[in-house]
């Protein structure tokens, strides 16, 4: 019975021994339940707009020169000396207006001499047509010859002859006397004056090279690549080189049939009212309007790349959702969407570049 009993209290005492581990062999960390970090994501600043749909205004800038369509040469048509000259260079004239008158004394001398020699003749003619009616009588009467009516005929055919030669010469006379005036054929200015007072000039010698200025011209030069998108009548906004505040706005008038050889620009004219005092030969500018249309259209830098493309972030629940875009024309810090958004959908503006799809966001404002 005795060993039963020392068993029984080896059994008790590695029972109380067991039951006192917690104390004397564990560490506190195991029996203490261990605290979970507190979370990292963060939210991204952003704001955000709302695509619209606005017309869109396809235009190309084309740089040129203007010109006057007309720069007549006035050369003189008659020989003479230069008596008067009426103006000088940047002189404005008028049709019609006198620029310069010939010596005509030489004519006037002529004329006085064929007005003399007409009327002579008229006197002979006057004459011979009275001899001609009285051989007339006479011949029915059979008292003159045949052949003497007919002389009387042909002296009095060649003398009507020498009346038109006449006539003809006083014309042409009258014809130099006019030409002896010197005459603008233009509304426009004095470019260049070739002639002084005392210069005997001979028929086609230059005196005055003129100018209109009223009606100019902008020669403007396109790269080939978009020839074909040119055609006459589109809409055209003119500026000067050196400044921008006064435009005038036309349409294309004429296009050049070839390109130039040298660097395949496409020449296009633009002829306009020069309503604003501009001159030949300034640098011009040329803003062509290609077409108009709508379009869906958001701020440029809402588009970012990634490695699938072009992209936005719509804003849904404070999350950035990521979509792929087939953009078009960039303009003015827009650019348009041809496929991926419609109008009315919000999207990221300022912060998108640092999003990615699923993204937390802080919306701190609408643009």
């Amino acid at each position: 019975m005795k060993p039963i009993k020392q068993q029984f209290k080896l059994i008790f005492l590695i029972a109380i021994l067991a039951g006192s581990s917690p104390i004397y062999g564990s560490s506190a960390k195991e029996s203490t339940p261990q605290e979970k970090e507190p979370s990292t994501t963060r939210s991204i600043p952003v704001t955000f707009t709302k695509a619209k749909m606005e017309e869109l205004t396809v235009t190309v800038t084309a740089l040129g020169t203007l010109e006057s369509p007309h720069t007549p040469r006035i050369s003189a048509e008659v020989a003479g000396k230069l008596l008067i000259v009426t103006v000088d260079e940047g002189d404005r004239v008028k049709p019609g207006q006198v620029l310069a008158k010939l010596d005509t004394e030489l004519y006037q001398i002529e004329l006085t001499k064929v007005e003399a020699d007409l009327q002579r003749l008229q006197a002979v003619i006057s004459n011979q047509q009275t001899n001609v009616q009285r051989l007339y009588t006479l011949l029915k009467k059979q008292t003159v010859p045949q052949h003497d009516y007919d002389g009387a005929q042909t002296e009095l055919a060649i003398s009507e002859a020498q009346v038109l030669g006449l006539q003809a010469r006083l014309k042409e006379i009258h014809y130099y006397l006019g030409k002896s005036n010197i005459l603008s054929p233009i509304q426009g200015a004095i470019r260049q004056r070739l002639v002084t007072v005392g210069d005997f000039v001979q028929p086609g010698t230059p005196l005055f090279q003129l100018v209109v200025t009223d009606q100019l011209r902008a020669r403007l030069f396109l790269p080939e690549t978009i020839a074909p998108q040119i055609k006459i009548d589109l809409p055209v906004t003119l500026s000067l080189g050196m400044e921008t505040t006064s435009v005038i706005t036309a349409t294309i008038s004429r296009l050049n049939p070839v390109l130039e050889t040298g660097n395949r620009a496409l020449e296009v004219l633009v002829e306009f009212t020069n309503e604003q005092d501009w001159k030949p030969g300034y640098t011009a500018k040329g803003l062509i309007t290609l077409e108009k249309h709508h379009s869906v259209l958001v701020p440029e830098i809402s588009v970012v790349k990634r490695l699938i493309g072009e992209v936005v972030y719509l804003v849904k629940n404070n999350q950035a959702t990521q979509r792929s875009v087939k953009t078009g024309i960039r303009k003015d810090g827009l650019v348009e969407i041809l496929e991926g958004v419609s109008v009315g959908e919000a999207i990221v503006v300022d912060g998108a570049h640092f999003l990615s799809d699923g993204a937390t966001i802080d919306i701190r404002g609408e643009k």
